[in-house]
């Protein structure tokens, strides 16, 4: 490392699926026209996968992607911070396993069936922090019928 460049601390927020809906829903928001709500409607996938760090115990995680990059959103030396990352890079460094990219559409169809942010499916949910396996919410199961 060069004597000007600082090594960063980068860790996740514990909060990716609100985090990451959080900031789809800022970016619609911040649009003034039709225009961008379908621009944003068209770039915009929310993600849910399966990453598997070096201690090799899988967990679930959520982010943003965007015309093949992904926003990484996580404390950076402290700060909550939104950095743009390419796609490769972001899945080689997470190690992503697995992955389900979901519309805006779908996002919020399956945010007003289930009342949460995700994940919305049973592998996913199974992997997140605190969470038993086979205890996702019934609100959360798709419908079956």
């Amino acid at each position: 490392m060069a004597d000007d460049e600082k090594e960063i601390t980068v860790v996740m927020t514990g909060s990716c699926f609100d985090d990451s809906l959080d900031f789809i829903s800022e970016r619609v928001a911040a649009q003034t026209g039709i225009e961008g709500i379908i621009d944003c409607h068209k770039r915009l996938r929310l993600v849910h996968g399966i990453c598997v760090p070096p201690d090799g115990k899988p967990f679930s995680h959520g982010w943003v992607e965007e015309d093949g990059d992904c926003w990484l959103i996580a404390l950076i030396d402290g700060t909550l911070s939104v950095c743009l990352v390419p796609r490769a890079a972001f899945y080689e460094k997470l190690r992503i396993q697995e992955s389900t990219a979901y519309t805006l559409n779908e996002v919020s169809d399956h945010n007003e069936r289930t009342g949460h942010y995700g994940p919305w499916e049973e592998r996913y949910w199974n992997l997140c922090k605190g969470a038993k396996a086979g205890e996702m919410p019934k609100s959360a199961l798709r419908n079956q019928s």
